[in-house]
């Protein structure tokens, strides 16, 4: 894959099909993982700090990214709490298209959501999901689904 991967802008992004607006974010993540892999490039995450909050019941994950990081979050099998605290970003999904973010901003995400994340500025992203795991490899493991074959339903908005 020699060639740039970008997504669309976000009106574009929002014109599209959820099906195909998923297409564009697995490419996306395809062409970062192979730059990443041969050249280092879009290694974004090494400049990314994760925090990690247990409480009884709940696991909370705190990401601080900057301005200009590509983050490529993972597919979430169960609903969740997302809370930006600081900054502001562009957000691309499959079922709710692209849309801007700015602190202070909550909101749950649904099952099978994957996204990107561009921040504008410096960002701190929370997510919070009920369980009652005490390990990384454990909550990965009951919140992650590796691809949406392994969902056992299909995502909010995928129809076409």
């Amino acid at each position: 894959m020699n060639e740039l991967v970008t997504l669309p802008d976000p009106a574009e992004f929002n014109l599209m099909a959820p099906l195909a607006r998923r297409e564009a974010i697995l490419r996306l993540e395809a062409y970062a993982l192979e730059r990443s892999a041969q050249e280092g490039e879009f290694a974004s995450v090494k400049q990314c700090a994760v925090l990690h909050h247990w409480a009884p019941g709940a696991y909370g994950r705190e990401f601080m990214a900057p301005a200009g990081a590509l983050c490529i979050g993972k597919i979430h099998r169960h609903a969740h709490l997302n809370i930006v605290s600081q900054g502001e970003c562009l957000v691309y999904t499959e079922g709710e298209g692209a849309q801007r973010i700015t602190a202070p901003h909550t909101f749950v995400s649904s099952p099978g959501s994957k996204r990107v994340v561009l921040p504008l500025s410096e960002l701190c992203w929370t997510t919070v999901h009920v369980t009652d795991k005490t390990t990384l490899l454990e909550i990965e493991e009951e919140m992650i689904a590796t691809c949406y074959e392994k969902l056992p339903f299909e995502p909010v908005g995928s129809a076409q």
